[in-house]
């Protein structure tokens, strides 16, 4: 293999025209437009009759976003697997039906000594590997309060782990956010999002309670903080069988999140929740005049002074029926944390509202320990326990394998004509374009090597966002417009060049020019990495994170970097004066479907394929037992399974 070209590859690093944050840039900016628009909306609320339009609005989009929930009217066929008895309460470990071949592994306490039917909290869990059990002491201060509490174990958590083998007895991928990321992340192919999952086992969790006759079905309300936190405003927002929340260490703006630069794991993604103007502050609105109390912590990396915003603008919602004290908010000096002090906080609100007075407990004795690995699920895994329960992953690659059979059932022109027309909607929607206005970089920055020469390019493929692209021909065709030109499509742009450089050859030879292309992150056009804990391209990291923001804006980076292509195709037809049917678009590696699919809604060009390019989000991103999810988030167009996979884009 050649390196002769690695020449060329040094002057991409040393002269580009973007700046390094200029994708950050573009996103936040649109970003912050949303949230302005959003603001204005809820700011013009002035009636109690405005604010229910509101959120009946916000109620009903925010199930549509997630792809509406499962199936549920399958019986609940729960069963008591297992007693324990303390002096203080008795606990049950159940074992409950959410959907089909789904199983909830649950704990119930009643507290001895307390009127029936009482009041009940349901606990929903943050991000513990082991479930429910790892919040022990917050439940039982509850419980010492004389609340009953029901928890259960969210999906990849405690009993629930998605990718346990039961084979060898180990974790193939981990539990807590690699385990929902592994399911959510190939969810989003289906136009599925995991948070249905979650407010399904919820909603469920909530059916089962009220078949409970120790549980008073008015006084049923909620807690839970980190991941259980959002999971309590969410079930605010979508159950209105809740009848008070607690949510701990989660609500702050979507703003001040927007800023600390952190991704959100897979089911605290919501696609398209700017266009509902979806904020923290819209699931307290939808609870209105509800009680609700905020259990913060003042070091949380969920800012607190979004937190303390967002309880100063609910209150003007709350005033419109005259309950403004219903609003509450407690604070500890703590980390992201269920502290001992806010459950005895949390135990002092639901008393209040539950019985008419505050009840304090003393929690320094908790847990019990006869309360330990108290597991439903024999073993204390569901998979390999429960003869028909299959893992989330396998459900999703059954929703996967229908809409495959729903789509190749239409005629072949049918279908390419509804995903076209879903596609290009998609690709050209919230677009900025202006004239590309290319930038030649002048001959010190031109690089000659063996009769070749390179030059570097910009210009602009949205407002304030470059693309950027190395042109390399042999040097007798250095000033000559209109040659035949292949727009190379593949990962990591110019940084790739001497893994391709004997293809260039191979097509300079035969006499074309090949622009290089790197889309705004690929590449020297990289954005400046900004979480330092996760590598620039994986899960978490600088790339998935902003691919995050772009859905929350009802976009993709798949769809914003096949527009990028096409936006190539018009840079190189106006200045180089090359004729599109002589422009190609050679496809390689991951990033190459940005050109498959720019190439599909532009049939003039043509296109040719390597042998690495990704061809099935279907086979490749769902297909894996053990998947990696590095970078699929930037080549899987939510809901795109629903119209096409790659190869039938490709026909």
């Amino acid at each position: 293999m050649s390196r002769e070209f690695e020449l060329f590859a040094s002057v991409c690093d040393e002269y580009h025209r973007c700046s390094g944050n200029q994708l950050r840039d573009h996103i936040y900016t649109r970003q912050l437009k949303k949230l302005d628009e959003g603001d204005a909306v809820r700011a013009a609320i002035s009636t109690r009759e405005e604010l229910e339009a509101y959120n009946r609005k916000v109620r009903r989009s925010f199930i549509d976003c997630l792809g509406g929930l499962p199936d549920m009217s399958l019986p609940l066929d729960a069963v008591v697997t297992d007693t324990v008895e303390t002096d203080e309460f008795t606990m049950e470990s159940i074992l409950y039906r959410s959907t089909a071949h789904t199983y909830v592994p649950a704990s119930l306490y009643i507290p001895k000594g307390i009127t029936l039917p009482a009041p009940a909290v349901l606990f929903v869990c943050g991000h513990t590997m082991d479930g429910r059990l790892g919040y022990r002491y917050v439940q039982q201060t509850l419980v010492r309060a004389g609340l009953i509490v029901f928890t259960i174990d969210p999906a990849g958590q405690g009993e629930r782990a998605n990718f346990y083998n039961p084979e060898t007895g180990e974790y193939d991928i981990l539990r807590t956010v690699p385990d929902h990321d592994g399911c959510g992340i190939p969810a989003t192919a289906n136009g599925t999002f995991l948070e249905r999952w979650f407010l399904c086992d919820q909603f469920r969790a909530v059916d089962y309670m009220l078949t409970r006759p120790e549980i008073d079905p008015a006084r049923i309300g909620i807690t839970g903080n980190s991941g259980g936190g959002l999971q309590s405003v969410s079930m605010m927002v979508a159950d209105e069988r809740l009848a008070a929340a607690a949510p701990g260490t989660y609500v702050t703006t979507r703003r001040d999140w927007l800023y600390t630069d952190c991704a959100m794991d897979s089911e605290q993604i919501w696609p398209g929740c700017d266009d509902f103007h979806f904020d923290h502050v819209s699931m307290l609105m939808a609870f209105a005049p509800k009680p609700v109390a905020l259990i913060t912590d003042r070091w949380d990396y969920f800012p607190i002074e979004g937190t303390r915003q967002t309880f100063e603008e609910a209150k003007r919602f709350y005033a419109m029926y005259g309950k403004e004290d219903n609003l509450r908010m407690y604070e500890d000096d703590c980390w992201h944390s269920y502290t001992k002090k806010l459950a005895v906080n949390a135990a002092e609100f639901f008393t209040e509202v539950f019985y008419g007075k505050p009840r304090t407990v003393t929690n320094e004795d908790l847990p019990y320990p006869e309360t330990e690995n108290r597991f439903a699920a024999k073993g204390g895994y569901v998979l390999g326990s429960v003869p028909d329960a299959r893992s989330l992953p396998v459900l999703v690659r059954e929703d996967a394998a229908k809409l495959r059979e729903a789509r190749l059932a239409l005629p072949a022109a049918e279908r390419l004509a509804r995903a076209e027309n879903w596609l290009r909607e998609l690709v050209n929607a919230q677009r900025q374009p202006v004239s590309p206005n290319p930038r030649i970089f002048g001959p010190e920055q031109t690089q000659r090597a063996g009769g070749y020469v390179a030059t570097r390019h910009s210009w602009w493929t949205q407002r304030r966002l470059f693309s950027e692209g190395l042109l390399i021909r042999k040097e007798e065709l250095e000033n000559t417009k209109g040659v035949p030109t292949v727009i190379a499509i593949w990962d990591d742009g110019t940084k790739k060049l001497a893994e391709h450089e004997d293809w260039i050859r191979a097509q300079c030879e035969a006499g074309r020019q090949v622009l290089v292309l790197e889309v705004p992150g690929v590449g020297a056009n990289a954005q400046n990495r900004f979480s330092e804990w996760y590598p620039y391209k994986a899960g978490y990291g600088t790339l998935y994170k902003l691919c995050c923001d772009l859905i929350y804006m009802g976009d993709s980076m798949p769809a914003m970097n096949t527009w990028d292509v096409l936006r190539a195709i018009e840079m190189v037809e106006q200045f180089w004066g090359t004729a599109q049917q002589d422009i190609t678009l050679y496809c390689d590696g991951e990033d190459g479907v940005f050109g498959v699919m720019a190439g599909f809604l532009n049939k003039t060009v043509r296109r040719e394929y390597g042998e690495s390019l990704l061809i099935s989000v279907e086979e490749t991103c769902l297909g894996a037992a053990v998947p990696e999810y590095g970078d699929y988030m930037r080549h899987i167009v939510p809901g795109m399974l629903k119209y096409f996979d790659y190869r039938e884009l490709m026909e």
